[in-house]
Parts: structure tokens; C-alpha cells; sequence
């Protein structure tokens, strides 16, 4: 209605655009979150206010809700959390396509904005040293590798032959706004692309950046604009490592007695191996695959304290770790336990993040650090001394922390990518392709991707 109350075609234009730029910043901050199983998304209305306008933003979010397009949920709290809203099951079966901006006038005032943005952002020095690494990543043009690797392993998973419309897109979205990276290398070109949300320090002091939520098998594709390949360093089992070091330090500010459960775990956590040593040593844990097992065991730590097989189990073997987690829960709450793992992983990867040269391109994604092969020494040393600062109370000059901090590679071989042997990538370890023919009842696929996806 209020639409077709705009009688200047120019006008209507305008309102069509920032119609779109709507959907597309729900959309933007759908694929920057990490939790894919969060449908709706905030958008302070403080920001709505500056690309929309006063008088706009509430007749947008209404006709995009008339339609059907967008679902709004009204609940806000001032000082904690805004409005939120979600693309529909209508909006994305209808299908999300990339269009350009209609109107100069929209054009100029969402450059405006972003810019002033920018310059709001790189004011936080280390913010401003992420983009600048952004900027040096480089996807290989016709790297197409990951659609194979969704089609594999979503048959696999699910035996379906095909991708969630939101994951398909997910990886399409961020493929696209990559490649066309290629050739840029100044912030606001980062600044502009699709798939682009504002960098943020959380609480916790962790970093959410634009490099940091890109699909695994897009990762892959990265290499740096030098034609460098990427490697990363991370921590073995990290948020449980995290977690013991932190209750061991808090036996040693008490100066509690060091038990026999207490050394059991410093050295399960100085040797990577926490998440063996649950699948090895429980009848519950060692039926899941690794990432089932890890999805349980966190999930278990971060939750409500209530009685389930998956925390009896823990508590089984780690008794006295447990009662700590537990006793931080009761005197806080879960999120609090979420909130000690986070802020410490951040002082540990963050902290050597800021006290790298920044001539040296890295990313920190959470847990682990990316970088090219010449530099990864020098970060898994950092990342060993900051680790050794911080829990210092608990950790001795004996102790090797070396198994504890992993080195592994990130960009494949894209040069030994060819029609013929793609199924070396996306095949299981093990998998053989007779057997691949006889389950889903089709040939494995060796086409180039267009034919494959026609």
C-alpha cells in the first residue's frame, strides 16, 4: 500500500532499493553467523535509521513482512539485544540473486555510509589489521571444487542428492564476493562486497570478521594474492583445553592439592589428546563420529547444568573437573563458563595476533591462526610463550607444549585439480567408487562442474 502511494517512478526506484538492501543485510548477517541454526538475525534500528532514514525503515520492514518475504520478531531489550528478523521459507524459495543498485541517489548514500563506517572501524588498530589481511587473500578463479564436496557429502550425510537451498546459497554467496576480490586490494573494496558485515570485538574480546566465517571448503580455495599457500596453527581440542588449564589455575590460585585427576588432564592437555582419551575410555562417546563427539562434549560444557548421559559420562571421568564446571554454573550461569573459555582463547590467539609484524600476512579465526609456511614457526613459537604466560602458575619449563599446537595445511593443491582426479578430493578416505555407483545409483562425478550442476 504505502508503495503504491509513491507516485514518481524515481521515488518508487528508491524505495525498491533500499527494499532490497533490507533483505540483503538480513541475509549478510545470516551467513556471518556461525550458529546456522539461528534463523533470525538483529538489526538495531540506530543503524536501519542511516542507510533507510527515519521516515523509510518501518514502512520497508512492513511491506517486506506484507509480503511475506521476512518474518519480524518485536522482542528488543535497550541495553542488551535489538529487533530481529529472518528471511522466510517463501524468500528463499523463491531464491536469493545478486542485483545492482537502481538509483544513483542510493548508490552514493550507501558509498557514503559504508566509508564512514570504514573509518569508524580501522580507528580499533587490531580491526583495522584484519581487513588488511582480508584484502591479501586470493580464491582460484574456476575453483569450483567445494560444489562437488556439498553435493558428496550431503548424500552421504542425509542420502539425498541434494544441498539446503540456505547452505548452497551460503557457499555461492561468499565464492562470488571472493573471486571478485581478486583484483582489489584497497579496505572499502572489502567494504563493498556482498557477503560484507562490520568486524566486531565481542565481549569475550574474540574477533567475528568477514575471514573468519567463510565455509571450510571455500577456505580451501584461499591462497594469498602473492600466489602463497596458506597454512594455519591451532589448539588441540581447544575449548576443553582451555577449560582444564583454566580450573588447574584456579587449584593453584587456592592453593589446592594438586590430584592425581589434576595431572592426569594437564598432561592430556599438553599432549592434544582430550578428545581421544573421551572416545577411548566411554562406551557412550565412542560410538560417535569426531565431530559428533566434539559437537556433544562442548555442548555439554556450555549448557545448563542438568543430568544427561553425555554429562554423567564426563563426570565419570573427569569427576573433580566437572564439579568445578558445575560449581561456576550454579554460582553464575552457563553462559559464564562459554564466556572464561572464550576470553581466554582470545588473550592466547588475539593477544599474538596484535603482537605480530604487520608486515606478515595472518588471519586469527578463533582457535587458530592462518599464515603462509614461512611464518608458521615463528606464530605456533608465539603462540607456545603467550600460552606459557598466561597459565604460567600451572605449566612448567618440562612441559613440551608442542603436541598441544598443531600446524596443518589450509589451501589444497589446486594445481593437481583436474576433471580427473577431483574424486581424490571429495571421496572419503577409503571410499571406493564401485561402492559409490552401487548406493546412490549414479556414476561418481567427473564432469567438469557445469554439466554436473545442469
Amino acid at each position: 500500500k504505502y508503495y503504491m502511494s509513491l507516485t514518481r517512478d524515481s521515488s518508487r526506484m528508491l524505495y525498491y532499493d533500499k527494499c532490497n538492501w533490507f533483505v540483503s543485510e538480513t541475509y549478510r548477517t545470516t551467513l556471518a553467523n556461525e550458529d546456522e541454526a539461528s534463523l533470525f538475525q538483529n538489526l538495531h534500528s540506530t543503524n536501519l535509521k542511516k542507510v533507510l532514514g527515519n521516515r523509510y525503515y518501518k514502512h520497508i520492514i512492513n511491506t517486506l513482512g506484507s509480503l511475506g518475504l521476512i518474518m519480524i520478531n518485536d522482542k528488543y531489550s535497550a541495553k542488551n539485544f535489538s529487533k530481529s528478523y529472518a528471511i522466510t521459507k517463501k524468500g528463499f524459495e523463491l531464491g536469493i540473486k545478486q542485483t545492482e543498485i537502481e538509483t544513483i541517489k542510493f548508490k552514493h548514500h550507501l558509498s557514503k555510509h559504508l566509508s564512514e563506517e570504514l573509518n569508524e572501524t580501522i580507528k580499533d588498530k587490531v580491526l583495522h589489521k584484519v581487513l588488511q589481511n582480508i584484502v591479501k587473500l586470493y580464491l582460484f578463479k574456476g575453483n569450483t571444487h567445494f560444489m562437488l564436496k556439498l553435493i558428496y557429502n550431503n548424500q552421504s550425510a542425509k542420502k539425498q542428492s541434494l544441498i539446503e537451498p540456505l547452505k548452497f546459497d551460503r557457499y555461492n554467496s561468499f565464492y562470488n564476493s571472493f573471486e571478485e576480490l581478486n583484483e582489489k586490494n584497497d579496505l572499502f573494496e572489502v567494504y563493498k562486497l556482498p557477503v560484507f558485515f562490520k568486524p566486531k570485538r565481542v565481549e569475550s574480546g574474540r574477533i567475528y570478521h568477514l575471514g573468519a566465517s567463510v565455509p571450510k571448503y571455500i577456505r580451501e580455495g584461499f591462497i594469498t594474492k602473492k600466489k602463497e599457500i596458506i597454512y594455519e596453527v591451532d589448539m588441540a581440542s581447544a575449548q576443553p583445553s582451555i577449560l582444564i588449564l583454566e580450573w588447574l589455575k584456579h587449584l593453584t590460585k587456592n592453593n589446592s592439592k594438586i590430584s592425581t585427576e589434576a595431572n592426569k588432564c594437564l598432561n592430556l592437555v599438553i599432549n592434544g589428546g582430550i578428545y581421544e582419551y573421551i572416545k577411548t575410555n566411554s562406551k557412550y562417546y565412542e560410538g560417535l563420529e569426531y565431530k559428533e563427539l566434539k559437537k556433544a562434549v562442548l555442548t555439554t560444557l556450555n549448557r545448563k547444568d542438568y543430568k544427561s548421559q553425555e554429562r554423567d559420562e564426563l563426570i565419570k571421568l573427569f569427576p573433580e573437573f566437572m564439579k568445578w564446571v558445575s560449581r561456576v554454573k550454579s554460582k553464575y550461569d552457563n553462559k559464564k563458563l562459554s564466556l572464561i573459555g572464550q576470553s581466554a582463547e582470545a588473550a592466547i590467539f588475539i593477544g599474538v595476533f596484535k603482537e605480530l609484524d604487520s608486515n606478515i600476512f595472518a588471519l586469527p579465526i578463533h582457535d587458530c591462526i592462518i599464515s603462509i609456511e614461512k611464518h608458521i614457526p615463528l606464530i605456533k613459537e608465539m603462540l607456545i610463550s603467550k600460552t606459557r604466560e598466561i597459565y604460567s602458575t600451572v605449566l612448567s619449563d618440562s612441559n613440551d607444549l608442542d603436541k598441544l599446537f598443531r600446524t596443518s595445511l589450509v589451501s589444497i593443491d589446486n594445481s593437481s585439480i583436474s576433471n580427473k582426479n577431483w574424486v581424490k578430493y571429495i571421496m572419503d578416505e577409503g571410499e571406493d567408487r564401485d561402492n559409490y555407483i552401487e548406493e546412490y545409483g549414479v556414476d561418481f562425478p567427473y564432469e567438469p562442474l557445469g554439466k554436473i550442476w545442469d
